[in-house]
């Protein structure tokens, strides 16, 4: 976890933009996830993946997502906070994630419910609005 100032629940304020640095991917990685975890030959094979439907390789969409995260934690989430994910209610990739691409993430403070009747470890709370640009 980081190092950045204490920082609570209600710390995240509603409509507030957080910047949470950004990621670049070659094809070595996307193609070593891509055989791990998502083989399909858009991710696995450059020379198959230009004949495909994205003109290219591209990066794995639960990639990005572990990519995204690992900014989550290295620029925002606080160490003496953090509860962990209580879940995602909605997840899109809208544009192919290319090799050399350079994805900026930012979290957009959104709205705040709680999930249980009462905060704390083992009942945690939900921030929603998070999205890696494109």
């Amino acid at each position: 976890m980081n190092d950045h100032g204490l920082r609570y629940f209600e710390d995240y304020a509603l409509g507030t933009t957080y910047e949470c640095g950004s990621v670049s991917i070659d094809a070595a990685s996307i193609v070593n996830f891509g055989q791990e975890f998502d083989p399909q030959s858009f991710h696995t094979d450059p020379v198959a993946a230009a004949d495909g439907p994205f003109g290219g390789l591209i990066a794995s969409g639960w990639q990005t997502a572990a990519l995204t995260m690992r900014l989550l934690v290295d620029n925002y989430l606080s160490a003496e906070a953090s509860l962990g994910g209580a879940g995602v209610d909605e997840i899109r990739w809208p544009y192919p994630v290319r090799p050399g691409r350079h994805a900026p993430c930012s979290g957009h403070g959104g709205r705040v419910q709680a999930i249980a009747k009462q905060a704390g470890p083992g009942h945690p709370q939900d921030m929603t609005g998070w999205s890696s640009g494109q």
